[in-house]
């Protein structure tokens, strides 16, 4: 499979398993029968990711850490897999308006969650600093992007927007919430919210 430290081999044995292929993140996703193996790149995000797991347990429905390692380059998160299916799957996605209902419910799930003592904090400042960082280290993938964000009617460049969003910036009502609340990232159980993932 791959080089992963001793600890991980030792809690996934020699499982079978294959490679999950949806969504668009850089990380290595492994699928067991029981479990999930995410490999990713160090980075702030990906050392949240653990962290925010193992705060949400018995908060909110998400998968259970059972371990976590790292090495020079790579954060490994594994991890139980959640109950139910995609909110994607052909099963939701027939029924439009109770999809959207029903994901409707699992963000208010995460605003009525409460925060007391929440230590990570997502602000717009802390975004619009992570996006700051992205423009001049020139890491916007400016070729994956809705096709008028820039160009003719739209910004100039990266660092135009980014401008523009930090001259706009809304006031803002702190809730706990997902950062990538998509499709695939909220699962069900029939009509109720059975797990968040990513």
């Amino acid at each position: 499979m791959f080089d992963l430290p001793d600890k991980i081999k030792d809690l996934i044995s020699d499982e079978k398993y294959s490679f999950d292929n949806v969504g668009m993140s850089d990380s290595t996703v492994i699928l067991f029968q029981d479990k999930i193996l995410k490999i990713q790149t160090i980075s702030e995000e990906s050392n949240n990711e653990y962290h925010v797991m193992e705060w949400l347990q018995n908060k909110l429905p998400v998968p259970m850490v059972l371990g976590f390692e790292k090495d020079e380059e790579r954060n490994y998160l594994l991890m139980t897999k959640v109950s139910g299916e995609m909110s994607c799957s052909e099963k939701y996605m027939e029924k439009p308006e109770q999809l959207v209902s029903q994901l409707a419910e699992g963000i208010k799930m995460l605003w009525e969650m409460d925060m007391c003592n929440c230590p990570f904090i997502c602000n717009l400042d802390k975004k619009l600093e992570m996006a700051k960082y992205n423009v001049y280290k020139n890491l916007v993938d400016i070729d994956n992007v809705e096709s008028d964000t820039f160009g003719v009617n739209g910004f100039g460049s990266p660092k135009i927007l980014l401008d523009w969003l930090i001259r706009n910036k809304p006031d803002e009502e702190l809730v706990f919430s997902h950062g990538d609340f998509c499709l695939p990232n909220i699962f069900f159980n029939d009509e109720k919210v059975s797990g968040y993932i990513d």
